[in-house]
């Protein structure tokens, strides 16, 4: 399961959860992705992923950066297994 965080939205802040497709299944279609970011209603977003379902894969986290930044967003990504900071309310 790939969970994306959406934040900085003037709306209620929400959380995405993906089982599988989108971006690792394909880098050409990205119609989940931009569903995903018409949710914030803004024009670049800032999206977090949190790839614990891979293990933390260096493939997906790679594959999420290169669609993601196709798509105009400001990106980066949890390590859960490798926090950047014992702060993680505030990374988000």
């Amino acid at each position: 399961m790939q969970v994306m965080i959406l934040a900085e939205s003037k709306r209620m802040k929400q959380i995405v959860v993906i089982g599988g497709g989108g971006f690792l299944r394909d880098s050409r279609d990205l119609r989940l992705e931009k569903y995903i970011l018409k949710q914030a209603g803004k024009k670049n977003p800032s999206v977090c992923f949190i790839p614990t379902a891979s293990g933390e894969s260096a493939e997906y986290i790679v594959k999420f950066y290169s669609a993601f930044g196709r798509l105009g967003c400001r990106t980066s990504h949890l390590s859960v297994f490798r926090p950047p900071t014992a702060d993680l309310e505030s990374f988000i």
